[in-house]
This record gives structure tokens, sequence and C-alpha cells, in this order.
């Protein structure tokens, strides 16, 4: 099964309540993309991760995810012309990430982490 189809199928999981579950496929995703450095699927797959693992109570491994996240999301706004830059910005999988890492990051005193988030949630 190919990076793509886990990330789904970890969404899937993680909509039906499956949390461990969900959580172990973002992680398989994770490995299969990790060597063709697919940027944003790795984003996306640390947002799932991050999401299932803090609604299981790993609030510590859930922040771990969403650091990851950040730094894929610096590497792939890096060289976006703005009106790309806005349009990924703007995306559902950008705000929904932003949203939930900056609650996580904010409600563990990470300013650090949230100042960051904040700075690459900006065009």
């Amino acid at each position: 099964m190919n990076a793509t189809a886990r990330l789904a199928l970890a969404r899937l999981y993680l909509a039906a309540g499956r949390l461990t579950d969900a959580a172990r496929t973002a992680a398989q995703a994770q490995t299969v993309a990790a060597p063709m450095h697919l940027r944003d699927l790795l984003f996306q797959v640390c947002h799932v991760a991050g999401k299932a693992l803090k609604t299981q109570g790993q609030t510590a491994a859930a922040q771990d995810r969403f650091r990851d996240a950040l730094g894929f999301l610096e590497e792939m706004r890096q060289g976006l012309s703005r009106a790309d830059l806005d349009l990924f910005l703007g995306r559902p999988e950008t705000t929904e990430f932003g949203r939930e890492a900056s609650l996580t990051f904010q409600g563990a005193n990470l300013h650090q982490e949230a100042d960051r988030l904040k700075a690459l949630l900006r065009p």
C-alpha cells in the first residue's frame, strides 16, 4: 500500500474514532513517504498522527508530530510566489493544522513553537 493510501486510511480511522489505528497507520505512511521526501504528504501525516495522539491523551508525542509538521510546512512554503503561497496557506489541510497546532502549542506554553507557527501561516 502506498503512502497516499495509508494517509487516507489513517484519516478514516481518525474519523471513526479508531485512534490507535489512525496513529499506527499514519506512522506507516510516514515510513513509506520519508525516503521519497514527499513533504506535503509528510506534513499531512504528521498532522493526522498528532491529532490522533492528542485525542488519546499522548500530548508530548502529539507536540512532537506537530513540530515535525512545522518543518515540512516551512520547507514547502519556501520559493512559492505570493499567489501560490496564498493558495497554499488557505487550503483546508494547512488551515486545519494551523488551528490544531496553535491550540496544542499554546495550551502547553510552547511559545517558541506557537510563534513559529504563526509566522509560517502568514503570507
